[in-house]
């Protein structure tokens, strides 16, 4: 897997199992650091502006709620 770095786009899934467009704005130091990362991400709809999510971890596999993983193929 490659390691995440600021600046790059990944797909965070919310609460809802919407897949987001996200852009990773921190990825912490020392560790495992492809785990997780801060994000931001537009949401249009009740709220609309940049929202950050901290620590958020990663899924690849089961891509559960509240996750992130790299954008799918297609």
């Amino acid at each position: 897997m490659e390691n995440p770095s600021v600046g790059r786009i990944v797909h965070f899934v919310d609460a809802y199992s919407n897949h987001r467009a996200a852009i990773v704005v921190d990825v912490p130091e020392g560790g495992r650091v492809w785990q997780c990362v801060a994000l931001a991400w537009y949401r249009i709809g009740n709220t609309v502006g940049w929202i950050h999510e901290s620590l958020v971890p990663y899924d690849e596999d089961t891509k559960a709620n509240l996750t992130w993983h790299w954008p799918e193929r297609v």
